[in-house]
């Protein structure tokens, strides 16, 4: 997609441009880990209060402030078929088999 971007005519690069690809939560990315590994792996919830006491403690982590917006479940989103790569027939890696491509 983003070598797509790089070509695109100049006078849409002046705007905004959607892509989309898989939206997994962090327990969903947790678990095609395992999977994919054979194995455990260690997990540790953060609850809304400890990512907002962590945020406070270090107010310019950009980071920081985007688990909390993920975390609240606000988000962002889009529809998929009208996104940069939908438009384009641009297909993109799900989780599970890049997983098993790069984690075997």
């Amino acid at each position: 997609v983003v070598a797509e971007l790089v070509y695109v005519a100049l006078e849409e690069r002046d705007k905004v441009v959607f892509v989309a690809g898989e939206t997994v939560t962090y327990g969903e990315l947790a678990d095609v880990v395992e999977e994919a590994m054979g194995k455990k792996v260690q997990r540790r919830e953060w609850t809304l209060k400890y990512l907002k006491g962590e945020l406070a403690k270090d107010p310019g982590d950009e980071m920081k402030k985007y688990r909390i917006v993920f975390g609240e479940g606000v988000g962002v989103a889009w529809d998929k078929e009208t996104t940069f790569n939908a438009e384009r027939g641009i297909e993109t890696t799900g989780i599970r088999e890049y997983a098993k491509k790069v984690l075997v």
